[in-house]
């Protein structure tokens, strides 16, 4: 489970989110929808680390991320996001599989091939992205 409480995240003197509160069950899929400029996208990074809010904590399965190194971190949370500017036309299945670089030392081995094929699949179906064989760069 995620749970947000008193989230509140600012950028210098403007506050972006204040107070939020949010639990988000394991298994559920959950959307975030507003206006742009309205915070999601802060959300979301606050949940991967990459800001630190102003107050409040985050936890998953009752474990704080604020206090988390990164590496530990990125081995329970991992976002794809909406638009990605790479410099190299990405395979969707090799951008999934750069979510296992938490645990792969080197180089991936067959069993991380394999276990990301198979969330590879999933992923897809829900989200419709075999009908994309490379992730396009934003023009």
């Amino acid at each position: 489970m995620i749970k947000f409480r008193d989230i509140t995240v600012a950028y210098g003197k403007n506050t972006i989110l204040k107070n939020i509160n949010l639990e988000i069950q394991q298994g559920e899929i959950t959307t975030l929808l507003g206006p742009n400029g309205s915070g999601k996208t802060t959300l979301i990074s606050t949940l991967n680390g990459l800001i630190k809010p102003v107050s409040g904590n985050i936890t998953v399965d009752d474990k704080d991320i604020l206090k988390m190194k990164p590496k530990e971190l990125a081995k329970i949370v991992a976002t794809v996001p909406q638009f990605h500017n790479a410099s190299f036309n990405f395979k969707v299945f090799d951008m999934v599989l750069s979510g296992r670089s938490p645990y792969i030392e080197y180089m991936p081995k067959q069993s991380d091939r394999e276990n990301m094929k198979a969330v590879y699949e999933i992923s897809c179906d829900i989200l419709e992205y075999k009908k994309y064989k490379y992730v396009l760069p934003e023009y």
